[in-house]
């Protein structure tokens, strides 16, 4: 008797005389063998294989040999009826034809029923593959003993689904996705039993398998722009059984990043600037992924614009700045600055205007783009130079043996040259022009205004008056100037003859050689920085014939020094032909025994360590008369 459940067979057989032991043995095509011994009249041969065709013998055992199986009997293995109808081509005796143990058996007896009626095997090694991209899914299996068809059904909690067969495969539609699918195969056969109760048999035990279709599409949540990077990071909501997440984001011009993650988020990086990126995510599953989600759609920032001009009006210190638009600006932030100067100006047009820049700077100029979300980088960096600051510090000194000034200021760091111009009280202006900070500017009245103010030399002395004539000693004498260096007073006859005196210090000097009976017009100039002043107002003053000139018969010369000499010789010179000389190393010189009235030139010449001058002063000398 084969029994269904356990794979088993209970031989039966009639006892032989001498025999102590009995052993069935059942074999199946390939060979394989299993058996079973017993004492008694029956053993069961167990580890059957379902759909097996299995030929069995029994062999009788003493102590001294065994029999010689010369009977057996076939079966073939398989489910069986619900009907539990015997007999069953598993059920069979065997009838010895001797009672010795050497004798043959019998053939073997069978029940009177011709056929029988058995279950399919059960469909083993179910496999199930995801055709991805559909809601489709192939059953496979090996092929049960006994079947003539399939039947699969897949079940999860919220949704059930099936396919037929008659091979070992069939497709199941309509999965759903995110769903866990428990399988079902079940083997269908016909009985070939004339007295089985039901035409369509069933595998008892079915074959069971789970499948994972693919995970359903994520949806995004939100995409943020991480600013300065070119990056933005995007989230999404999670899907059951998703393994990881694909995202692919397409600019319009078909620039393509991707980014792939095993959480809800991820940064998509490079992006192009002033694009928008249409992107979509894709659940990856066991099998499949899933289709692509709804897309969402990433702008990024800006372009930084490109500056097209700068222009600076120097007149106004102002800068007029323009740039290129560039595509997703909301407005624009132009920006000048450096050393320590930043000046900002926004608009949303693509030029700007900057005011009261500062002088002597070389500033940067840079734009950027304001976006939804981001500015742009940068625009390239342009250079603006402002105008030089004014000089500072400005002097002047007068050069007055040439009639010009050395001015001199403190100059400006982005200063390439200099023009220093000298307006006069009349008008009159001159120029030079230098790029360095001193220049010197000729042929000029000594009160001009530059740059700076240069103040004109210093006044001329007030208040002179002069002693009375014809004492041993004419004073002259004045008010003082503040900043004057020295003070010198001319007396200059009708006859243009001159005398002169001078102090470093006081307010007076002495006219030690004026002419007697001579009208004289007296006048005091300041010397500064070796510059004279305007003389003052003429003082005039008669000398007459005093007795002094007619007792002394003499008369003092004077001069000023002259460069390089080491002592002078005077020399008078009458009309009537008389002459007289006096050398000293001073800078006057008393010309005694002169008769009166006569009238004398008088000249000076200087004598040099090694070289007499060329040039000698000429003045005259009238003596009075008796």
């Amino acid at each position: 008797v084969y029994s269904c459940s356990s794979g088993m067979v209970t031989v039966t057989w009639d006892l032989v005389f001498g025999a102590n032991l009995y052993r069935a043995t059942a074999v199946d095509g390939t060979g394989a063998s299993l058996n079973c011994t017993s004492a008694s009249d029956s053993c069961q041969v167990t580890m059957l294989k379902c759909g097996e065709q299995y030929r069995v013998h029994v062999t009788a055992i003493s102590d001294d040999c065994e029999s010689i199986a010369n009977t057996s009997t076939v079966f073939e293995t398989g489910e069986c009826s619900l009907d539990g109808l015997r007999p069953t081509p598993s059920h069979f005796t065997l009838l010895p034809s001797h009672m010795q143990i050497h004798s043959s058996m019998s053939p073997i007896s069978w029940p009177t029923h011709d056929d029988y009626c058995t279950r399919p095997c059960d469909p083993l090694n179910v496999t199930a593959v995801l055709q991805c991209g559909s809601d489709a899914a192939t059953v496979s299996w090996h092929a049960s003993a006994g079947a003539a068809s399939y039947h699969v059904l897949a079940y999860a909690s919220q949704h059930q689904t099936s396919c037929w067969s008659m091979s070992t495969s069939c497709q199941l539609n309509g999965l759903q996705c995110g769903a866990t699918y428990n399988l079902t195969v079940v083997a269908e056969g016909s009985s070939r039993a004339t007295y089985c109760k039901h035409s369509r048999i069933l595998s008892k035990i079915k074959s069971h398998f789970s499948s994972l279709p693919a995970p359903c599409s994520p949806y995004f949540e939100n995409s943020t722009q991480i600013c300065g990077t070119n990056s933005s990071i995007v989230s999404w909501m999670p899907v059951d059984d998703a393994t990881g997440y694909i995202i692919n984001a397409r600019a319009t011009s078909g620039h393509l990043v991707s980014c792939n993650s095993a959480i809800p988020t991820c940064a998509l990086t490079d992006l192009e600037c002033g694009a928008t990126y249409t992107a979509t995510i894709v659940a990856q599953g066991s099998q499949c992924d899933s289709p692509p989600g709804p897309p969402a759609n990433i702008t990024t920032a800006p372009c930084p614009p490109a500056v097209i001009s700068k222009q600076y009006m120097c007149g106004s210190n102002t800068a007029v700045l323009s740039w290129s638009d560039t595509f997703g600006r909301l407005g624009f932030q132009a920006e000048i600055a450096g050393y320590g100067y930043q000046e900002t100006c926004r608009t949303t047009n693509t030029s700007c205007v900057v005011h009261n820049l500062p002088c002597g700077l070389d500033l940067n100029v840079t734009v950027q783009a304001e976006g939804e979300h981001c500015n742009s980088t940068p625009s390239v960096c342009h250079s603006l130079q402002t105008a030089p600051c004014a000089p500072v510090n400005i002097s002047a000194t007068l050069v007055c043996f040439n009639h010009s000034a050395l001015v001199s200021w403190v100059g400006s760091s982005s200063a390439v040259e200099y023009t220093v111009t000298s307006t006069g009280q009349n008008g009159h202006t001159h120029q030079c022009h230098s790029n360095t900070t001193s220049c010197q500017l000729s042929h000029i009245h000594f009160s001009f205004i530059c740059l700076a103010r240069l103040s004109p030399g210093l006044c001329s002395p007030s208040n002179v008056t002069i002693s009375p004539p014809c004492e041993d000693n004419n004073t002259v004498s004045w008010s003082s100037v503040t900043g004057a260096e020295m003070y010198i007073a001319t007396a200059t006859a009708d006859d243009g003859h001159t005398h002169t005196c001078s102090s470093n210090a006081s307010t007076s000097c002495q006219f030690t050689d004026l002419h007697c009976g001579q009208n004289y017009s007296v006048a005091v100039v300041t010397v500064d920085r070796g510059c004279l002043s305007e003389p003052s107002s003429a003082v005039e003053v008669t000398t007459g014939v005093l007795s002094s000139c007619l007792d002394t018969k003499s008369a003092m010369v004077s001069w000023l020094p002259g460069l390089g000499a080491a002592s002078y010789v005077a020399d008078l010179t009458a009309s009537s032909g008389h002459t007289t000389t006096c050398t000293t190393n001073e800078t006057h010189c008393l010309l005694g025994s002169l008769p009166c009235g006569e009238q004398y030139n008088v000249s000076v010449a200087s004598v040099g360590d090694t070289c007499d001058s060329t040039e000698r002063m000429s003045g005259y000398l009238t003596t009075g008369t008796v």
